[in-house]
Parts: C-alpha cells; structure tokens; sequence
C-alpha cells in the first residue's frame, strides 16, 4: 500500500473521530442539566406554646392574727387599685388587670375598711382574657410580695400549699411563652367573673369598665 494510500485512510479515521467528538460535546451540551436536589432531613418535633390557665391565684394569710383594714387600705391605694361594685379591688392597666379578694368565703370588702379584719386576701387574674398575662401576673406577684412583708404573712397557691419563689418563676415563664389572644378594649375591661369559683349571679353587682 503506497504512503499517500495510508495517509488518505488516516486522514478520513481522524475525520470521522473529529466528527463523533463533536456530535459528542454537541448533545451533552444540550442535554437538560441534572441538578441534585437536597432531601431535607426530618425536623425534630417542635414543642406547642403552653396553654394559658384559665385562672390564676396567690393567698396571702397572716401568720399571727389578722391583717388590718386600714393597713390595707393604704397598700391598696399605694398599688393603684381600687374597689368596685362588687366589693372587691382591682388594679387596670391597658392590656391586663387583676383582682385582690377578701379570703373570707364571700370575696368583698366592706364600703369602709377600718375597723374591718381579715386573716387574708386572694390576688387573681385570668390569663386567657388578658392581652398581656404575664405582665398581669408580674404585677400581681409585687402586689402580694408587698402585702406577705407588711403583715409578716405567708403565701399560698390555690390550693392552700406553700407557695414556692420557684414555682412563682416557673408560671412567669410559662405565661411569657404562651400565645395571648388580642382582644378588644371591652373584653379587656370585662372579667368573666369577679371572684375565681364565685356565681357571677350572686355579684352584687360588675366592675366598673
């Protein structure tokens, strides 16, 4: 076979390569790109907000006899709370309010304080009626702190045990985390019921908005 014969061949084998690379990097050019997708891996479970309660209370009762009227007239007064219809006082701010009761089974106080007596008083709230529960229940726990000093007293939970600085802190934070609903002004100003476990028909009468 003469050189110019192989040279032909050669030339016509390097032609057809050059034309299969190039058909080659012609379709994986336009071959639709795969791009590889993330799987995202299983969250872990997220906790739900605390529920709000549906009251909330602090007894404080005197350790030693009882607790003055006149006295607590004036720390009434210093907390900004006042009394209303139904005989029991309240202290109102924008989004919150809470209520301090007599402890005696009836919740009033009397229209005059002194000479009037009591062996304690029962501060509450009703955190799921409150724009701000935890602001409400921070107030509340300063008013019954003041109170517990004045009169040398003790502080009880609801259902009459020793309350625990602990256990104060633990319901902060769980109010704090909860999700409040934003009600209107009325609603804010409108308790469901004076007293925790009290008829609202028995009421003499609501409180003032």
């Amino acid at each position: 076979m003469s050189f110019e014969l192989l040279a032909a061949s050669a030339t016509l084998l390097l032609l057809a390569f050059g034309g299969f690379w190039f058909w080659r990097r012609r379709r994986k050019g336009t071959a639709p790109v795969q791009i590889p997708i993330k799987k995202e891996e299983p969250s872990a479970a997220i906790e739900p907000p605390p529920s709000l309660p549906p009251v909330v209370q602090i007894v404080v009762m005197a350790r030693r006899g009882e607790m003055e009227g006149a006295q607590l007239g004036e720390l009434f007064y210093a907390l900004g709370l006042k009394r209303e219809r139904d005989g029991i006082f309240y202290r109102r701010a924008g989004g919150y309010w809470f209520g301090i009761a007599n402890a005696d089974p009836e919740g009033a106080f009397p229209n005059e304080l002194p000479p009037f007596t009591t062996r304690g008083v029962v501060l509450f709230c009703y955190p799921a009626e409150l724009e701000d529960p935890a602001k409400a229940f921070s107030e509340m726990v300063e008013a019954a702190r003041r109170i517990k000093s004045a009169f040398d007293a003790i502080w009880l939970n609801e259902a009459l045990e020793p309350l625990t600085e602990e256990a104060l802190e633990a319901l902060q934070r769980k109010l704090e985390k909860a999700p409040s609903p934003i009600l209107s002004v009325d609603q804010e100003l409108e308790p469901k019921s004076s007293l925790p476990g009290k008829d609202p028909a028995e009421d003499p009468g609501k409180p003032h908005p």
